[in-house]
């Protein structure tokens, strides 16, 4: 009995230990899972969780306008996948709740512009949370290589643009002088051929006003010149009224010189009448050098 008894105390002290230690095992090896699970988490997980929240008129009308022939934007699929996801997007358990719980808070960023193909608006949003890009230090070289290269091909590109540039700009002043030089001689040849074509049409024109409106009309305005009346229109007109009463003086066949020794003949003529001399007429020059046989045999002929 003694035995037994201490047997079965010792059994059951035993078994005691046993289960403290199987719980205490089972809560060691259930630390260490939790522990490589937060490890593992931490791993995989993202930093930041951006969710793009969109009507679905937006969606609907972004679906119209891709190209055709894709049976994944047909109105059909695009109504089920929309009217499925609003389905699930209703339940407490989503994505969105599943990151939240762990501390990862979701950016909700609202998609309103059907103009914005380019997402700028929700891009500034995202680079605004995240901040800058990180560098890892393997990449670094990588990096700094790629942005020498391309700021080495931006340099050459512009040179070849300003090179290209500057030899266009030079061909298009070449042109320029060219038409230039060419308009320029164009112009005078045409400015020439005018002046000829003027000159001709008016050399009748000059003719007339130097023969015929120069000789009387100069003197006139040289006298207008040299008095300076205040009035000079009236003045001219008098004069040249003055100088040519009878209104010859602008005929074509008008000689001033002409008409003034015409008119001292005139008054030599009156006074002769009136002094009543009788002067031979002018013999025409073959008279004064008759043959003399000529007019002995006139006389005979009258015996």
């Amino acid at each position: 009995m003694f035995y037994l008894y201490w047997f079965l105390s010792v059994f059951e002290k035993g078994e005691e230990q046993d289960s403290d230690a199987g719980e205490e095992n089972e809560n060691d090896q259930f630390d260490e899972d939790l522990d490589l699970y937060s490890n593992v988490l931490k791993k995989i997980l993202p930093d930041i969780v951006v969710s793009l929240e969109a009507t679905d008129d937006f969606i609907c009308e972004k679906a119209m306008h891709q190209p055709e022939g894709d049976s994944r934007l047909d109105e059909e699929t695009i109504l089920r996948r929309l009217s499925e996801f609003r389905t699930g997007d209703a339940r407490d358990i989503t994505p969105l709740n599943f990151f939240d719980e762990l501390d990862i808070h979701p950016l909700v960023v609202p998609v309103k512009e059907h103009t914005d193909y380019g997402m700028k608006g929700p891009y500034a949003a995202v680079t605004l949370r995240m901040g800058r890009p990180c560098r890892y230090r393997k990449l670094l070289a990588l990096i700094e290589a790629a942005e020498k290269r391309e700021k080495e091909e931006l340099e050459t590109l512009r040179a070849k643009e300003a090179k290209a540039m500057k030899d266009l700009e030079k061909k298009l002043k070449e042109e320029r002088e060219e038409r230039m030089e060419y308009w320029s001689e164009l112009y005078a040849i045409m400015r020439e051929e005018e002046e000829a074509a003027l000159a001709a049409a008016g050399e009748p024109m000059r003719n007339y006003l130097v023969h015929n409106i120069f000789p009387t009309l100069t003197p006139a305005l040289l006298e207008v010149a040299k008095l300076r009346p205040e009035d000079p229109v009236d003045f001219l007109a008098e004069y040249l009224f003055k100088m040519n009463p009878s209104g010859k003086m602008l005929e074509p066949g008008y000689n001033l010189q002409a008409e003034k020794i015409l008119g001292k003949i005139k008054i030599l003529d009156d006074a002769l009448k009136d002094l009543d001399i009788k002067i031979d007429p002018l013999l025409p020059p073959e008279a004064e050098f008759e043959d003399p046989t000529s007019k002995k045999n006139t006389s005979m002929g009258a015996f």
